[in-house]
């Protein structure tokens, strides 16, 4: 009885250990959007920042956040091999900038710097 205890207790352990490193590895951009927003916090508070102030900032991060990648995508892209980034880049870069003429006959490799600057934008008509 005292072994079998010994057996549920340990189980339990590594069931609860388990699912806390799939929850905290699950998603590598949300951590380091923390990470971000921990240091804009430290920044804050060295400076004194009035709380009005302080969520203005959090808000503008939330929202960027939301639109944008916390990881060097561009980092992630350049330590590939050329030919596997200039496939990325046929991936990720959206149809009508593909077929820019001036697009197509660039060397290997720069394409897939494109995709590192290019920035989706959404505009409200006026």
């Amino acid at each position: 009885s005292i072994f079998m205890m010994l057996i549920g207790g340990a189980f339990y352990g590594y069931v609860i250990g388990e699912t806390a490193a799939i929850v905290t590895s699950f998603d590598a951009n949300h951590a380091e959007c923390f990470k971000k927003i921990d240091t804009v916090r430290s920044w804050m508070d060295h400076h004194g920042l009035p709380n009005k102030l302080r969520r203005k900032v959090r808000k503008s991060y939330k929202v960027f956040y939301q639109n944008h990648m916390a990881i060097d995508e561009g980092s992630i892209i350049q330590e590939l091999e050329p030919v596997l980034q200039e496939e990325i880049a046929d991936f990720l870069l959206p149809e009508p900038v593909r077929g820019v003429p001036l697009f197509r006959g660039m060397p290997t490799g720069t394409r897939s710097k494109l995709v590192s600057i290019m920035r989706t934008i959404e505009v409200e008509p006026a």
